[in-house]
This record gives C-alpha cells, sequence and structure tokens, in this order.
C-alpha cells in the first residue's frame, strides 16, 4: 500500500502550471527587446577626449585659484581630501564630472564654502 501524504515520484514531475493566455500567445514571437538594437549612447565629456562641459571647466579653475591662495600643492590637497593627485589633476582641468560629496569634501579641504567653488567670477 502506498503512502499518503508528503512523498515525492521516483519519476519525472508530470504536474503541469496552467499559464496565462497572453504568456502563450507571447511564445515564439521575438519580443521588441530582442528585435530592436539599443540606441547608442553618447559617452559622457568626462570619459572622452570631446571638450569638458562649462560648469566643470569653472568648478576647475576655481578649486584651483582656491587651491593656491590655501598654499597648497595638487599633492597637498590630495592628502587632505583623500583624492589621488591625478584625479584632482583631471579635476582641476575640467576632466572629471565630480559628485556633489567630492564638491563638499574639495571646498572643505581648500577652506571655502562649496558654493564659492561653483561661482562665475565677478566681471571689473
Amino acid at each position: 500500500m502506498a503512502k499518503q501524504g508528503n512523498s515525492t515520484p521516483a519519476g519525472p514531475s508530470t504536474h503541469t502550471t496552467r499559464q496565462p493566455e497572453a504568456t502563450k500567445a507571447a511564445r515564439g514571437r521575438p519580443r521588441k527587446v530582442d528585435s530592436e538594437p539599443a540606441p547608442p549612447t553618447a559617452p559622457l565629456a568626462a570619459d572622452t577626449d570631446e571638450a569638458p562641459d562649462p560648469l566643470q571647466i569653472l568648478f576647475g579653475e576655481n578649486l584651483r585659484t582656491a587651491r593656491l591662495l590655501a598654499g597648497l600643492s595638487q599633492t597637498d590637497l590630495a592628502a587632505r581630501s583623500g583624492l589621488s593627485q591625478q584625479y584632482l589633476s583631471k579635476v582641476e582641468s575640467g576632466h572629471k564630472n565630480v559628485t556633489l560629496r567630492t564638491i563638499a569634501t574639495l571646498a572643505k579641504a581648500v577652506g571655502r564654502d562649496a558654493s564659492v567653488l561653483l561661482r562665475q567670477p565677478r566681471k571689473p
């Protein structure tokens, strides 16, 4: 006599689940995602040889000015901020798109408010 309850059959499962009609209808057709190639994405200026964004250039120039006024070299600023000298060089030249957290870190390291580093220079 066979046991009833939680026993598992020894052979392959014969139980099938009923699939929704939408799934049955979609079977065999290519999905839209598969049939159309993804549109090319434009690389960011920070990762290419393209001209940097004007705001990145502005921030970099202001950072360099603030660093020099504080009497710091890029190596000194790197030590204060925890960033590499190479990274700071790219930031100052406008070739890195920095995060708000990095802006705040760099501003503190040069003794300035972050808003000062994002400000356009005053015209005489």
